[in-house]
């Protein structure tokens, strides 16, 4: 807290400042003044909470003066040091709002007491100021809660509720006066990432500082109203009401206005123009459309008005495509196994000539679902480091460039440096050139059993030399390559023998033996009965 002492005399002023206890009441600093301009110089810089003032300081001893300081900070406390006995004088004083007066001669008691009990005072009423501040904030918040809440029950079924149409005759007379509408939607997936980074731990300042520019063009004639969706926190809504035919232009300055001032460009998405509040659910879903489905990859057009035509796609990418041959190289523990893996699936996307919304969050789907699969394939333990990528912090998985725009070499490069960080912590770890490989052998085979597999294909599949995963076999299984092959086969082939409807021969083949016989024979020789004995002996069970 911060004194001022306003005192014409100054023998008195320093009295005041050297007799007070000023730290123990709470103030850090004590300023002076010796006449009436500089005390209100004083009061419009330092925003004082105690203001000590002497009623000569004003020359003609008028209250008036000493208001035209408290003016200056209305929450500041005044105590008075007068040596006048003139009761009506004093009653002035309190008029005025003065805190406490200090009679001359005073002693060191008497103005610490003061000083303390105008320090206390001010306390007591700054906390009822914060409680009443922080009340109307809140009520503002809940406020705009309820007002988007509303208006985005108009944006489904919700909004044919009788209560609910009510609340939004009353809350927005305006929507019942208008003849047409249309929705648009402001994507915050595109933002540049200066102004991501900048925002990542204040998503309603980004949403305030986005309302109010929005705002300030739909006043303009009354244009529509701006509101944040209680469905989504990736996006802004604004309800078109004045000649929403007309939207481009204005969405075009507006997106002008957005980009200078907050230094990133925006993508909007715009619904067609319906005839009653009841189809606004249509023009939402249409400016979501024409968002999700535009081309990640084309560059200059931010706004998107949907069309009701259908893009032709492309045959879907999938990353799950590319995930072992990923996941092996990772467990290979060779970079430039690692680097080759990745380019691989980059190369694929870069051949794309359309990337749209829907198809990188189905990207992003599988990866989280990989990342799983990898989890528990390496890290059997318990022990799971995270393996999110830098971008994933973000809307979407495939990282932004500063301008929003899809940035596949970022990409390219965050998941090669991810994996190399991965394949180190797998080869740090004293199981990792054990059983975990094995499990993953042990995995493999038992999803591809049905196929004419060697112990070379088997070594080749998993960077290993033919040698090493032979004695692996025999450490971990007990068994060879070709008995664990066998026996996986066989256990295959008990479950299907309890089928009636297959014949032997089809049994044979659905588990990696195109010879009858010679399954039969090896199924005799492992079980120590035929296949039909099997069977028939499985039905008396």
């Amino acid at each position: 807290m911060i004194a001022l002492i306003a005192v014409h005399e100054r023998r008195l002023r320093k009295k005041i400042r050297s007799s007070a206890d000023w730290a123990e009441a709470g103030f850090e600093d004590v300023i002076e003044a010796e006449n009436e301009p500089a005390a209100l110089a004083a009061m419009r810089k330092h925003k004082p909470e105690l203001l000590i003032a002497d009623w000569g300081l004003f020359g003609d001893e008028s209250p008036e003066s000493l208001g035209r300081l408290q003016a200056v900070v209305p929450s500041c406390k005044t105590i008075v040091v007068t040596d006048s006995r003139d009761k009506s004088r004093l009653r002035e004083a309190v008029k005025w709002g003065v805190s406490d007066l200090l009679l001359l001669p005073f002693d060191r008691k008497q103005l610490n007491e003061s000083v303390r009990n105008a320090a206390e005072l001010w306390k007591r009423d700054e906390r009822s100021r914060v409680r009443d501040r922080d009340r109307t904030v809140e009520v503002d918040r809940m406020k705009r809660l309820y007002r988007d809440k509303l208006l985005s029950d108009l944006l489904s079924d919700a909004s044919r509720n009788d209560t609910v149409t009510s609340a939004l005759a009353r809350e927005f007379p305006e929507l019942h006066e208008a003849r047409s509408y249309r929705i648009a939607i402001l994507s915050l997936d595109t933002i540049s990432l200066s102004v991501r980074d900048k925002f990542a731990f204040q998503t309603d300042l980004l949403f305030f500082s986005l309302l109010n520019v929005c705002g300030d063009f739909l006043q303009v004639d009354s244009a529509g109203i701006a509101f944040r969706p209680w469905n989504s926190d990736r996006e802004l809504v604004l309800l078109l009401t004045n000649r929403p035919e007309n939207a481009v232009p204005l969405l075009s300055a507006m997106h002008k206005a957005i980009e200078r001032q907050l230094e990133t460009r925006i993508d909007i998405g715009i619904g067609t123009t319906v005839r009653s509040t009841e189809q606004l659910p249509q023009s939402y879903k249409e400016a979501a459309q024409a968002l999700r489905k535009r081309n990640l990859l084309e560059e200059g057009g931010w706004i998107h008005q949907y069309d009701g035509s259908e893009k032709p796609t492309a045959d879907k990418l999938h990353f799950a495509d590319f995930e072992e041959d990923v996941r092996l190289a990772v467990r290979s523990g060779k970079p430039e196994r690692i680097r080759a893996a990745v380019s691989s699936w980059i190369q694929a996307v870069r051949k794309l000539d359309r990337i749209t919304v829907d198809q990188v969050e189905l990207w992003r789907h599988e990866y989280n679902v990989v990342k799983e699969r990898w989890q528990q394939f390496f890290f059997q333990d318990g022990t799971t480091p995270s393996l999110q990528l830098p971008s994933e912090k973000s809307a979407f998985l495939v990282p932004m460039d500063d301008r929003g725009k899809l940035s596949i070499t970022l990409w390219q490069t965050e998941l090669t440096e991810s994996l190399l960080r991965l394949a180190k912590r797998l080869e740090d770890r004293p199981s990792s050139r054990g059983g975990v490989a094995m499990s993953e052998v042990e995995s493999y085979l038992r999803h591809n059993y049905h196929r004419d597999l060697t112990l070379q294909d088997i070594a080749d599949r998993f960077y290993l030399s033919r040698e090493h995963i032979s004695r692996k076999f025999k450490q971990h299984f007990g068994e060879n390559f070709v008995d664990t092959l066998c026996r996986i086969r066989l256990d295959k082939a008990c479950a299907l023998l309890s089928n009636p409807q297959l014949k032997i021969a089809e049994v044979a083949q659905l588990v990696g033996y195109q010879d009858e016989k010679y399954f039969s024979k090896v199924f005799k020789k492992r079980k120590g009965l035929s296949p039909n004995a099997f069977r028939k002996l499985s039905k008396l069970r």
